[in-house]
C-alpha cells in the first residue's frame, strides 16, 4: 500500500516538474519572459513596442492611416491634455482610432480592461475609464 502512494507521488512530482518546465520554455520562445507585462496583459509600452512603433510610422508616413494623418494632428492646447495619468475629456474620445491590425500585432495583448488606441498621431494604452495609462509619442509631433 505505501509503495503505491509514493509512486503516486513520484509520478505527480515528475508531471508537475515536466508541465512547469515546459511552461517556462513556452514563455521565453514566445518573447514574453522579461517584458513589461503581467499575466493578465501589457499595461505599459516596452522598448521594443517603441522601436516597432517608430518603424511603423517610417513605413507608412506616405499613406498614413487613420489616427495619423495631418487632418488628425491635435491642436496645442489637446496635446498639453493628452498626458499619461489624464483622462480623455469629450473632445479627445472623439479623436479616438483603432490602432492599425499591422502595428497592434507587434505589441503584447493589453490587460484586461485596457486597449490600444490612436490619438492624434500618437499610440497611446487606455483603460476602459479612458485614462492615458501610457503613450508612444509620433516622432514628429
Amino acid at each position: 500500500m505505501k509503495i503505491r502512494h509514493i509512486a503516486a507521488g513520484v509520478i505527480a512530482l515528475l508531471v508537475f516538474t515536466t508541465t512547469a518546465g515546459a511552461q517556462a520554455r513556452n514563455a521565453q520562445s514566445s518573447g514574453q519572459a522579461g517584458t513589461n507585462q503581467n499575466r493578465h496583459g501589457q499595461t505599459q509600452f516596452n522598448t521594443q513596442d517603441r522601436q516597432a512603433t517608430s518603424d511603423w510610422y517610417s513605413r507608412n508616413q506616405a499613406h498614413p492611416p487613420a489616427g495619423f494623418r495631418s487632418q488628425d494632428r491635435l491642436s496645442p492646447d489637446q496635446e498639453s491634455r493628452l498626458q499619461v495619468g489624464s483622462t480623455l475629456g469629450r473632445d479627445l474620445q472623439k479623436l479616438i482610432h483603432t490602432v492599425p491590425a499591422d502595428l497592434r500585432r507587434q505589441f503584447a495583448a493589453p490587460a484586461s480592461g485596457y486597449r490600444y488606441a490612436a490619438v492624434g498621431g500618437h499610440v497611446t494604452l487606455l483603460d476602459k475609464k479612458n485614462q492615458v495609462h501610457d503613450i508612444i509619442h509620433h516622432p514628429d509631433r
